[in-house]
């Protein structure tokens, strides 16, 4: 399968066989919770809604670099149209509600479209989906046969 996951999904991919993410907790890792440089990832509420620290893959640390700068991009981006906004845990957003557009709060995999809101009707940005995931490791599985 190597070299058939390309870019984004990549990524994905390495951190989760390299980095014993499961899949739902890799998409929804946050920019703060990231250590490129001393080589960790903070997972929050995982397994058994604990949080836990988990090693970068070597090869995933210039992907991730490069992933950062492109959601920081996307982030500046958003906010200079009035959005920039990203769903937050529990209480935060009433107690702080300035974090929703902390680029530290974004995303490390955002989606590729922005969502308006309900609630609010604000426009925010939600992470990947699981299933674009699954859809590309499959693809990938299917032109290695």
């Amino acid at each position: 399968m190597r070299g058939e996951v390309e870019g984004t999904m990549r990524l994905i991919a390495l951190l989760l066989y390299g980095g014993g993410f499961r899949l739902l907790e890799c998409l929804t890792l946050r920019i703060k919770d990231l250590d490129v440089a001393g080589g960790e990832i903070r997972v929050r509420r995982g397994n058994g809604g604990k949080d836990r620290v988990t090693m970068l893959p070597a090869r995933a640390g210039e992907l991730l670099t490069r992933q950062l700068e492109r959601v920081r991009t996307v982030h500046a981006r958003d906010l200079a149209g009035g959005a920039g906004r990203v769903a937050m845990p529990t209480a935060l957003d009433r107690k702080a509600p300035s974090w929703a557009t902390d680029v530290g709060w974004q995303w490390v995999f955002p989606a590729a479209r922005q969502y308006r809101d309900v609630a609010t009707g604000e426009l925010c940005r939600h992470q990947v989906h699981e299933t674009a995931v699954q859809r590309a490791v499959q693809r990938a599985v299917q032109r290695a046969m």
